[in-house]
């Protein structure tokens, strides 16, 4: 089986890629590990990452460039996190070949998916941030979009994982463990898609309560019908450098039958500041807790709302 797992910083997408390749384990169980640690940062990254596998069965083999030239154990289940890091390297490391990306990347990919019983494939989406880029990132932008097609139409399963909900493009199922259900709702979505108009019509009072996250945490949560803007919500306490866990832990306990808005804020190239890396990580984090939590996850688009949970 070939799985293609794909989504923003911070969707829920690893943890859906985890599970999936447990469930198709076969004699072995492999983690292919594709980020370079250039800094604390990066190494923060793959250390926490690791903790989430721990106790998996999960056996990790780090490997940058080349990856044709590994000789992959018969009847192995390979998870491969991620293909943008592998894109990168090839583009960038010393060891790769800048003169030919696509061509390096689809060769590692043929190679897994002739050699692996089971093969998936994490990727982010790198497309939806609307900014227009040249050279090099250019390039990066074209070879993620042709490898993420190739792979896709070689898939028996292609999933896009929105704050933690499976969307299925290709295959079905849910491998994600049913949870106990709130009446909490929440809607996401892209900017200026009609998301707080959306969600006023899932109070019952003419004129409900809105509450805009820039402002921080209100004086009674029971008083808010919809919190608007959750995303601005995680930055205010960030830029206070305040813990937002405590308030969210709060919020859901006052008030479980609150609607809120979020915004898919993890797709597009990954930001050069610090701050704002960390800013969308944890939106996405939390969005994908929220999701969990809900009786109900809408996504808007053009002003329709589908209902993903």
């Amino acid at each position: 089986m070939i799985g293609l797992v794909y989504g923003g910083s911070g969707s829920g997408k690893s943890e859906f890629a985890e599970n999936l390749a447990m469930e198709q384990r076969q004699d072995s169980l492999i983690y292919l590990a594709t980020m370079a640690a250039f800094d604390s940062e990066s190494q923060g990254r793959i250390l926490r990452h690791r903790r989430l596998r721990n106790g998996k069965g999960f056996q990790t083999e780090e490997r940058y460039t080349r990856l044709e030239e590994w000789e992959i154990p018969p009847h192995a289940t390979v998870l491969l996190e991620c293909l943008s890091n592998l894109a990168a390297n090839e583009m960038f490391l010393p060891e790769g070949r800048p003169d030919r990306p696509l061509e390096a990347v689809l060769r590692d990919l043929a190679h897994l998916a002739e050699q692996a019983d089971t093969l998936i494939v994490v990727s982010n989406d790198v497309f939806g941030d609307g900014i227009w880029y040249e050279g090099e990132t250019d390039t990066y932008l074209h070879v993620m979009a042709e490898a993420n097609a190739w792979l896709a139409k070689q898939a028996d399963v292609v999933v896009e994982s929105v704050h933690g909900i499976p969307v299925w493009w290709k295959g079905q199922g849910n491998t994600v463990p049913k949870k106990e259900k709130s009446s909490m709702q929440l809607i996401t979505g892209g900017a200026y898609q009609g998301k707080l108009a959306f969600a006023r019509t899932l109070i019952e009072k003419e004129e409900p309560v809105v509450w805009e996250g820039k402002n921080g945490e209100p004086e009674v949560w029971e008083q808010v019908d919809i919190l608007e803007d959750f995303p601005a919500f995680v930055r205010y306490f960030l830029e206070k450098g305040s813990e937002v866990e405590p308030v969210l832990e709060r919020m859901l306990r006052e008030n479980p039958a609150l609607v809120v808005v979020t915004r898919e804020i993890g797709s597009g190239v990954v930001p050069m500041d610090a701050f704002d890396r960390r800013y969308r990580e944890l939106a996405g984090r939390l969005s994908c807790r929220l999701a969990k939590e809900a009786g109900a996850v809408y996504r808007v688009a053009c002003g329709l709302a589908q209902k993903i949970k």
